[in-house]
C-alpha cells in the first residue's frame, strides 16, 4: 500500500492531482479543498495517501494530514459511504467543523452535501458520535498555545523521508507565524526545500 508520496505538481485537474515522483505520474484525488493549497507546477508537494485496489484498477486519494486520512477512512466503513462521498465531507467540512457537526447531530448539515441523504446522515451521526468526542482535536492549532505543534511538524517531516539533521535545518530557516498550524509548517517546509532545489546548479 502507499501511503505516502512527495513529488513535483504536473497537474492539476480537481478533485485530481497528478504528481512527478521519479519520473512517474501519480494521479491522486483530493478534497477539493486541499486542491486550493496545491503550489505551482513543478514545485515540491508530498501528501498522505490511501490505497484502493479495485477491479478496474488502482486508485489513489490524496489527504493534507494523518488525521484527515484517518477520517476518510472512518468515513469508507459506513454503509452506503463510498470515496466520492467522503471525500465530498472532507471537502465541505475541516476538522473542527465536522467534528461539531457530528457531536452535535447536525443531520441538516450534513444533508447539504451533494449525494447524502438523510438516512446516510444518521448512519454517519450514529457511527461516528462517540469516536468525534474521543478525538476533537482543531485541525490548526497555534504554536503559542500548544507546544506540541513543533514536534508534530517535525515528526511529519521525518516520516516524509528527511533526515533528522535536515529538518533541524529547515526549522531554523523558515518563518513562524502565531497562526501556524503543523500542516502549513510542514507544508512551509516543504515549500523552502523545492526553492531550494530550483536554484541547486546542475
Amino acid at each position: 500500500m502507499i501511503g505516502m508520496l512527495r513529488g513535483k505538481i504536473w497537474q492539476v485537474h480537481p478533485p485530481m492531482v497528478m504528481l512527478d515522483v521519479g519520473g512517474i505520474g501519480y494521479e491522486v484525488e483530493v478534497p477539493l479543498s486541499l486542491c486550493q493549497q496545491v503550489p505551482e507546477t513543478g514545485e515540491l508537494w508530498a501528501v498522505w495517501t490511501h490505497t484502493a485496489m479495485r477491479d478496474d484498477g488502482i486508485y489513489l486519494y490524496g489527504f493534507s494530514s494523518a488525521r484527515q486520512r484517518m477520517r476518510f477512512r472512518q468515513f469508507l466503513r459506513i454503509s452506503g459511504v463510498g470515496a466520492k462521498m467522503a471525500l465530498n465531507l472532507l471537502s465541505h467540512f475541516d476538522e473542527a467543523q465536522l467534528v461539531s457537526v457530528l457531536q452535535s447531530g447536525d443531520i441538516a448539515s450534513l444533508t447539504r452535501i451533494p449525494g447524502i441523504g438523510k438516512r446516510t446522515a444518521q448512519r454517519l451521526v450514529v457511527e461516528l458520535q462517540e469516536s468525534m468526542a474521543s478525538s476533537a482535536v482543531p485541525e490548526h492549532r497555534s504554536p503559542g498555545t500548544d507546544d506540541n505543534v513543533r514536534q508534530e511538524a517535525h515528526l511529519a517531516l521525518l516520516s516524509l523521508g528527511y533526515q533528522r539533521s535536515e529538518v533541524n535545518d529547515l526549522f531554523e530557516r523558515i518563518t513562524w507565524s502565531p497562526d501556524d498550524s503543523t500542516e502549513s509548517i510542514v507544508r512551509r517546509a516543504l515549500q523552502h526545500v523545492a526553492q531550494r532545489m530550483t536554484i541547486k546548479p546542475d
